[in-house]
């Protein structure tokens, strides 16, 4: 039995799905995919970019772990912190500043000469893209109607994979141009020019953010009442290109509908510093609130269910393509290299290229969108909570059936083909359920707040991870079917009001 949720009452559903269906949704979900494509080629950057820097920084095979570290440690307290403070400044500034932290990270990157910029470049790359993901998506979601949020929320999902493969593949073709070149003093193409060409979108993206307008809903936790009632003719005029006066709400309609859990009620700082310690006197507050009678249980479910999934798509994308290629051998054994980057590392600058190891990457990476897709006609169909459960049953019968299987390259790729569907359906499946589990004022905190433990696990076992493939894909595979079971508790939301 699900823990019990209380939804926004249905007459202060009214102004928002009153706005219609329209322009400004298509609008919006667009902005949410840009974004999230800015994400995904940025991202990439990592894998095929970090091991080719080998032979023009000292970077050790342990620091290049240190580097893949860094980023997860950086989604876990950007993702936090910064998805925090839009609960107190609002979703609408976060989205231009996480993109422009992802375009900043990627382009000093490239101008890197030492593992301490690296390393920078590479925690701040990772807070930009956590947050983003989060503060968009919770944007678009405030604006939704109940009946098309789940569908909507998983489209900038189809497009961030776009993002990722196609980027990949342009990595991948630049790959051996830059290794051609690596020891010339003049060179047109290097892993510099990798990370550049990744933050490009992150810029463009940013500036087209400023015609994104501020979410109805936060301005009326703020109880701005006279600007969310702006917003919303704006969304209604757009929608229906109608005069926004005849909208049929009024200031007074609005008032009371999004609980603001008493948190508006503390003074303006005046200083600098005063500005600071209350923002996080502020994000303690929003915290506590996630462990509170009311929501503990919701929050102690999703933190458990993340914390199965604790591995990003991408190191799981390397970690089969690699399991791949050990196809047959019985000396299988992975490290934290092994599953961070396609083609490892190398102190004298030797690069394998293997044909093989690409081809299976590519395989693979084609079967997250196909998960996504089977999500996106499914979640408002059968709801959130079957999907889930389905999914992570699907990834955990794949995985042992990897790590019993070890010859039959055939079965191996349909195994990693279906485990890398489900995980994918499963990871965005669940990213919906916590932005609709939770309250507007603190929302943002929940949807950080529920992946800070995953993030950190995700961090800690790349650092030490060394252990044989059939071990790691049982304990994989125990672990989803754990999350199973736990997800048949998460609430169901499908065609109901958020949350409030």
């Amino acid at each position: 039995m699900s823990p019990e949720v209380n939804t926004l009452p249905n007459d202060c559903e009214k102004p928002i799905t009153r706005t219609g269906w329209g322009l400004y949704h298509y609008f919006m979900i667009g902005m949410a995919a840009a974004c999230a494509f800015s994400q995904a080629t940025a991202l990439i950057s990592i894998p095929f970019a970090i091991p080719l820097a080998v032979c023009d920084i000292s970077l050790s095979t342990n620091m290049i772990t240190t580097v893949d570290v860094c980023y997860s440690f950086g989604m876990a307290i950007g993702g936090f912190f910064i998805v925090s403070a839009s609960d107190i400044t609002g979703r609408k500034c976060m989205v231009p500043l996480t993109l422009m932290m992802i375009f900043g990270s990627t382009f000093a990157c490239g101008f890197a000469h030492g593992p301490v910029m690296i390393l920078t470049c590479i925690f701040t790359l990772g807070c930009g893209i956590a947050a983003n993901a989060s503060c968009v998506k919770i944007h678009l979601a405030e604006i939704l109607p109940p009946e098309r949020r789940g569908s909507c929320l998983v489209f900038p999902d189809l497009f961030w994979t776009l993002g990722y493969i196609i980027s990949a593949t342009l990595s991948w073709l630049l790959t051996p141009s830059i290794i051609h070149h690596q020891n010339m003093d003049m060179r047109l193409t290097t892993w510099r020019l990798m990370f550049g060409l990744s933050g490009a979108c992150s810029i463009m993206v940013a500036c087209a953010s400023a015609l994104i307008q501020p979410s109805p809903r936060f301005l009326l936790f703020t109880k701005k009442y006279p600007e969310a009632l702006d917003i919303l003719k704006h969304m209604y005029a757009v929608n229906n290109s109608r005069h926004c006066e005849t909208y049929s709400m009024h200031p007074e309609d609005l008032e009371g509908c999004i609980d603001d859990f008493s948190l508006n009620n503390e003074p303006e700082p005046g200083s600098c510093t005063e500005h600071i310690i209350a923002t996080l006197k502020r994000i303690q507050r929003l915290t506590s609130q996630l462990i509170k009678k009311r929501f503990l249980c919701v929050t102690a479910l999703l933190i458990s269910t993340k914390m199965a999934l604790f591995f990003e798509i991408l190191a799981i994308n390397i970690w089969l393509a690699k399991m791949l290629q050990y196809s047959g051998k019985s000396d299988c054994y992975f490290t934290a290299i092994d599953i961070l980057h396609l083609e490892g590392s190398s102190n004298q600058c030797k690069f394998s290229l293997s044909k093989a190891l690409y081809r299976d990457f590519f395989l693979i990476a084609l079967n997250i969108l196909i998960g996504q897709l089977l999500l996106f006609l499914l979640v408002d169909r059968i709801g959130r909570r079957i999907t889930i459960i389905g999914g992570c049953i699907a990834c955990g019968a794949s995985s042992f059936a990897l790590g019993y299987i070890h010859n039959i390259y055939l079965v191996q790729l349909t195994a990693s083909s279906i485990f890398m569907m489900a995980y994918s359906l499963v990871d965005s499946a669940l990213n919906i359920v916590v932005i609709e589990a939770y309250p507007t004022a603190f929302r943002g905190t929940a949807a950080g707040g529920t992946q800070l433990f995953a993030r950190f696990a995700s961090g800690f076992v790349k650092w030490f991870l060394q252990t044989p493939c059939q071990y790691s894909f049982i304990f994989i595979g125990a672990l989803v079917l754990a999350a199973a079971a736990l997800s048949y508790f998460l609430p169901e939301l499908r065609g109901q009001a958020m949350v409030e």
